[in-house]
């Protein structure tokens, strides 16, 4: 592959995709970049822009498929680890699936560093929860009593962090709407466990996601829409689901205050978080997420 062939546009892009790995202590890898890139380019061809492209090249250095800065080291056995660990994660978040199964889910998902295959010995595992219309909370407060109790004989089990819920009105909202890159990379990763069929309904209502991942977006959408899930609405749990927001979320609210002081005082300011919390959804964003934001949005082709 010749320079001339790696458009400006594109090395902005991965100085761009790399400063966002770089910022989650992680490696960008050439088959993320292989499906990242808006043009249609071949890994082979990606492999050679790195040594031919004078930008490219007095920038990084490629290591086993693995994208460093110059000058820096090329820890490629740490990413590697990384990517065991993930899948570690995969199977435990299996197992827990199918614990959560048939308690009000539509959706089964793994989020965070684990569908970005770059788990970290202190990372949560991510869950991503879809439930029925007026449910999440009914949901989220079965979910986190049965993880408790499960706890006592499986300790793995603590690093499983429910971290988004959402009942499948506001899903649909939520992938109907344009959002921010961030929020179309983390869909097309994430890892989904159950409900395939009803994912897979959310992302063709998400077109615009292929504005900014046309590739990835590509791979991840089915050809033809499959059916949507009965959604059965009833009364009794909408009050019941309401009457849980008010009382567990606000236990979930304090907690979340008590252990961000905890961590201002002793861990790292990327750790902090916040809690997004309404009758249909529960949603945890980290700092460091937000400032990931800010970062992706420079993918943003509006």
């Amino acid at each position: 592959m010749k320079s001339s062939m790696i458009s400006d546009e594109s090395i902005s892009r991965i100085d761009l995709l790399y400063n966002v790995a770089k910022l989650n202590d992680s490696a960008l890898s050439l088959s993320d970049l292989g499906v990242l890139l808006s043009s249609e380019t071949t890994l082979r061809e990606l492999e050679d822009a790195f040594a031919s492209s004078p930008v490219l090249s007095s920038r990084y250095n490629l290591r086993s498929g693995f994208i460093f800065e110059k000058g820096k080291d090329s820890a490629v056995a740490a990413e590697v680890t990384k990517r065991m660990q993930a899948l570690g994660n995969v199977g435990l978040g299996t197992q827990i699936a199918a614990r959560l199964k048939g308690k009000g889910s539509v959706v089964m998902a793994i989020g965070g560093s684990t569908s970005y295959e770059s788990v970290k010995e202190t990372d949560d595992l991510d869950l991503f929860c879809i439930t029925r219309a007026d449910y999440a909370w009914i949901f989220l407060t079965r979910a986190l009593l049965l993880l408790r109790a499960s706890r006592l004989t499986s300790p793995e089990l603590a690093k499983a962090c429910l971290s988004c819920v959402m009942d499948q009105n506001y899903a649909d909202r939520s992938f109907g709407s344009e959002q921010d890159p961030l929020f179309a990379r983390d869909a097309l990763n994430a890892i989904v466990l159950e409900g395939g069929e009803e994912y897979r309904r959310l992302l063709l209502k998400a077109e615009w996601m292929s504005k900014m991942f046309p590739r990835l977006y590509s791979s991840r959408s089915a050809p033809s829409e499959p059916p949507e899930t009965k959604r059965n609405l009833s009364r009794i749990n909408r009050v019941v689901n309401l009457f849980l927001f008010r009382t567990v979320g606000t236990y979930l609210k304090t907690k979340s205050m008590l252990e961000n002081r905890r961590i201002a005082k002793y861990a790292s300011r990327g750790r902090l978080f916040e809690t997004r919390l309404g009758a249909d959804h529960c949603i945890y964003e980290s700092l460091r997420y937000r400032q990931m934001r800010e970062l992706y949005r420079g993918l943003d082709p509006k």
